[in-house]
């Protein structure tokens, strides 16, 4: 029993880890500079100060809220978010995938917490009296988002955070393979539309266009991840692993 204890703890110690040196430079120049936007802005307004901290469908606020709401929560969600993907490479039980797909990984991290930063950087522009539409940077950086993933999305290895996840794409590496092809232009295309909907400040109904077409895309690559699944080479395999 104990031989077995310590032939695990060598294979995960020979298991090759993926270097985050790049993600700690980006994630902390984002977390400083959101830090001291909300200090400037805090020190900017009176403390009774109410702000808008909620928009609504028509990209006009609805919400208002004090000081601490606008500009202290958002970095530190940032901070936690942060602290989560630099966790994730260690705890996923496919963490020597990582390694395989490390500058998609950062890269797609990397503009996640850049669009996190520009809604932060929006909240506090509005606080100050700057009359900008949500809507217009919600969709225009969700868009660039999806479109930034989706280059990306052909290059991710099997692992249960970061991907398409169904049970079909973790139990088979031919359908994780095919599906995230396939599921790369998909969701570029769905960041095109969501782009244009901010361009075009389509309203309403563009913002109705661009979740249906958001929610049609993950349903349509749930249903594709089955089929390939059907009849995928190593279909069955996990199962008949002896225990």
């Amino acid at each position: 029993m104990s031989e077995n204890v310590n032939e695990l703890e060598d294979g995960r110690e020979n298991e090759p880890r993926m270097s985050v040196k790049p993600l700690l430079k980006v994630a902390g120049t984002v977390i400083v500079f959101m830090f001291i936007l909300s200090a400037w802005a805090w020190c900017k307004l009176p403390a009774d100060a109410r702000v808008p901290v909620h928009w609504g469908i028509s990209g006009t606020p609805d919400r208002y809220g004090g000081k601490l709401e606008a500009f202290g929560v958002a970095p530190l969600i940032v901070l936690a978010v942060t602290g989560l993907f630099f966790l994730i490479p260690r705890i996923d039980p496919r963490r020597s995938h990582f390694a395989a797909f490390r500058r998609p990984y950062l890269l797609i991290v990397s503009a996640s917490l850049i669009f996190l930063a520009a809604v932060h950087a929006f909240v506090v522009a509005s606080a100050l009296g700057t009359h900008l539409n949500m809507n217009f940077l919600c969709f225009i950086g969700v868009g660039v988002l999806f479109v930034v993933i989706g280059n990306f999305m052909g290059k991710l290895r099997s692992n249960w955070f970061v991907g398409i996840r169904t049970p079909w794409t973790l139990s088979s590496e031919f359908t994780w393979q095919r599906t995230h092809r396939a599921g790369g232009p998909v969701l570029v295309g769905s960041g095109l539309v969501w782009i244009a909907v901010g361009l075009l400040n389509a309203g309403e109904l563009g913002v109705f266009l661009a979740l249906g077409v958001a929610l049609a895309s993950a349903l349509g690559l749930v249903v594709y991840s089955y089929c390939v699944w059907r009849r995928a080479p190593d279909r069955g395999k996990e199962e008949d692993r002896p225990a």
